[in-house]
């Protein structure tokens, strides 16, 4: 019996969004329409909130903690 956690319907949640992102990141935000330091600061502002909400705290830097379920799984 396969249980689906928490952790694994955020990281699904922020694969989909990050590709439904990809499609007006591209036209809006071209390398033709912008320039590198603008879409660098959109990918940034975009993808820490992103991976925060994906992996919580495991994020941040100087961390040394193991998320919960990768944790689990190491001990069986």
């Amino acid at each position: 019996m396969s249980i689906v956690t928490l952790f694994q319907i955020n990281f699904v949640t922020c694969q989909l969004f990050a590709l439904a992102l990809g499609f007006p990141y591209r036209t809006a935000l071209g390398p033709h329409r912008t320039s590198p330091a603008t879409r660098h600061l959109v990918q940034i502002l975009v993808g820490v909130p992103l991976a925060y909400f994906c992996f919580g705290r495991y994020v941040l830097p100087n961390n040394d903690a193991i998320p919960p379920t990768v944790g689990s799984k190491l001990q069986k």
